[in-house]
């Protein structure tokens, strides 16, 4: 089954590999994993190097963070030849159970099923069948169908193949469905969800912390329904994730000891998106010449030219004297092997050189600093006339007030990101120590060699306005007694969770909350005034308190897949007329959220928002949709943002 017509930057989210979504007709289906991707029609053969070259994109400071030899743009008509098979992103049909909505017969078949089913009774004259809604998953990232025959049964393994047959009620709840087995059996989905069973009273802790009750039934010493003694008695064992990976085309595999969770397959949980990006800059090594080159190969002949020349497969040199036969005059001042060096480095058959590396920095801070420096000057020369345009406004024309916090601001009238799919956590927006590497998820068979490595990505374009703050005012801020005090309760939170969950530390400080809940109250207010929604703006922070290479900034953003440009009012909004009005009104909105006094006392109580990470911050004053924020709405204090501009 190939994919539907979908945007590329779907492709990477919100439906990259291992994703479940629906299509057209209410077909469900998963994403395949990246051994499959890049092959004709329904699984077919593996595209041609030809092919591949016209897909490749080179960004070093990501490359080297993820340990890939370059990324890929999803399969689309650049990389089609002349009277050759479409490539394609391949999808699985899941779940694999089918019910017929006329008499609830339940049938399984194949990962890899196409087209219309349709149930096989006399009386129900070829009635189409529709998938079910519920799946399993655990938080190591594995997927597979519910265990209907288990459930009903209340074995591991049971021996009965008997017709299943779903039954539901007319109130919709999980009490009112019930699994029906030729043999007699009979079992409903009450707790199935929650990690509750049928008998209120029980008191099991370990059903009590809310998993599903998929692992611990088998382990439960009577049965909740009719006080008679489970199948396996006292010495049932426990019925812990099979391993599926559907997605990779394994709906079973090494069983992985986690406990498995019932999920309905459009539960937000059941995919999380992990997404690395860089925002292109200027690249220090090259030349002027180079710099000059490249911009005029992305121009409409030039590029033109490359791609359908690449796509026949002739070699660099060639590609290069057409371009110098086609572009005479404006190739007359380079040197063929400018040309051909420029050609490359386009291609992704060379990359380029990469910025100055930080060595203190690594990971994600690494990747940030150059650009935290770039961002903070004017960008003018021709190489970021297509990919980053920045002025520096004039800081000056700023309030006092304002000023005195504020070192630069700069409106960035065009900037390019690089957005990559790295791979995907389930049930938790960070996955537990313990759990596959994501790009390991993404593989049947992780490719040994790093050249042969590549991740899924796409570029985009877009306007932004960038907010630089003075260092000075931020550090004499953080040492405040009330400032620690406010953030101590957060940061105890948090270690709590890191013990219990044993999840990937995060940096969190008085500046980070900040900075971070600062941008989710601009881009609240923005949203009334500079045409776009919140859903179309983005953050990007930049914050370190490392002596020597601090940082201490935003980026509120706005990049679109679909067009190479924007409306331009996000841009006109960091005027530094227009940002002092949005900032008052900002700060204003923060002061006092409809929910008060819960929301700012939350602090007092525990907490709120995910595992309590949050203070005073909630749906009605600081919360943004999860594509706007990159800390999926976690580390946030409206309380420290007035009290750094009061």
């Amino acid at each position: 089954m190939n994919t539907p017509k979908i945007r590329r930057a779907q492709t990477i989210t919100p439906f990259g590999p291992g994703a479940i979504h629906i299509l057209k007709g209410g077909m469900v289906v998963v994403t395949a994993g990246l051994d499959y991707w890049f092959r004709e029609a329904y699984f077919g053969t593996a595209a041609k190097p030809e092919q591949l070259a016209a897909t490749r994109i080179q960004e070093p400071r990501l490359q080297k963070q993820l340990g890939v030899s370059h990324f890929r743009i999803p399969p689309g008509p650049e990389c089609e030849l002349p009277d050759q098979p479409e490539l394609s992103v391949p999808l699985f049909r899941f779940p694999t159970w089918f019910i017929c909505p006329r008499c609830g017969t339940m049938s399984k078949f194949d990962l890899k099923t196409d087209g219309v089913l349709r149930c096989t009774k006399t009386e129900c004259r070829k009635e189409p069948m529709h998938q079910v809604r519920f799946a399993a998953v655990c938080d190591h990232g594995h997927l597979q169908d519910f265990p209907w025959r288990e459930w009903v049964h209340r074995e591991v393994a049971p021996s009965c193949n008997g017709e299943l047959t779903f039954k539901a009620g007319g109130s919709g709840s999980l009490d009112d469905i019930n699994i029906v087995c030729g043999c007699g059996s009979r079992r409903s989905l009450a707790g199935v969800m929650s990690g509750k069973f049928d008998d209120p009273g029980n008191d099991d802790a370990e059903e009590r912390i809310g998993w599903s009750a998929l692992t611990a039934w088998l382990t439960r010493k009577r049965d909740r329904e009719d006080n008679k003694v489970s199948a396996g008695g006292e010495s049932a064992e426990p019925f812990p994730c099979q391993g599926g990976r559907v997605w990779i085309g394994q709906t079973t595999g090494t069983r992985c000891n986690r406990p498995l969770r019932a999920v309905l397959i459009n539960a937000t949980n059941v995919h999380y998106a992990r997404i690395a990006s860089a925002l292109w800059i200027p690249v220090e090594g090259d030349t002027d010449n180079i710099k000059s080159l490249r911009s005029l190969m992305d121009g409409v002949n030039a590029r033109s030219l490359i791609r359908t020349s690449n796509s026949i497969g002739l070699p660099p040199p060639q590609i290069a004297e057409l371009l110098r036969q086609r572009l005479l005059n404006e190739l007359r001042d380079f040197s063929n092997e400018e040309i051909l060096q420029a050609l490359k480095i386009y291609l992704g058959l060379e990359r380029p050189p990469a910025p100055d590396e930080v060595p203190q920095l690594d990971g994600e801070q690494g990747i940030r600093w150059p650009e935290y420096g770039q961002l903070s000057k004017a960008q003018t020369d021709e190489e970021s006339t297509r990919r980053l345009v920045v002025r520096v406004a004039d800081a000056s024309k700023l309030p006092e007030w304002l000023k005195v916090k504020i070192e630069t601001v700069s409106l960035l009238d065009r900037v390019m990101e690089t957005r990559v799919f790295t791979g995907f956590s389930r049930l938790l927006s960070v996955a537990p120590e313990g759990a596959p590497g994501p790009q390991t998820l993404l593989w049947d068979k992780i490719p040994v060699n790093k050249e042969d490595r590549w991740l899924p990505s796409v570029q985009v374009f877009g306007e932004g306005v960038f907010i630089r703050f003075s260092e000075e005012s931020l550090r004499a801020w953080e040492n405040t007694e009330w400032v620690k005090e406010r953030i101590a309760s957060l940061i105890q939170r948090y270690e709590q969770v890191l013990t219990k969950n044993r999840r990937e530390r995060e940096e969190v400080s008085p500046r980070r909350v900040m900075l971070h809940t600062l941008a989710h109250i601009l881009i609240r207010r923005l949203v009334f005034s500079c045409g776009y929604g919140s859903a179309s703006l983005r953050e990007r922070l930049y914050v370190s308190e490392n002596k020597d290479y601090p940082m201490a900034g935003i980026l509120i953003y706005t990049a679109s897949g679909d067009c190479e440009g924007s409306m331009g009012g996000l841009v006109r909004m960091g005027e530094p007329e227009q940002l002092a009005v949005t900032f008052e009104a900002a700060l204003e909105d923060a002061r006092w959220c409809s929910s008060d006094p819960v929301c700012e006392e939350s602090s007092l109580q525990g907490g709120q928002g995910t595992d309590g990470l949050n203070i005073a911050a909630c749906h009605s004053c600081a919360l943004l949709p999860e594509t706007s924020c990159e800390l999926f709405n976690r580390f946030l204090d409206r309380g420290l943002v007035t009290n750094f501009f009061c």
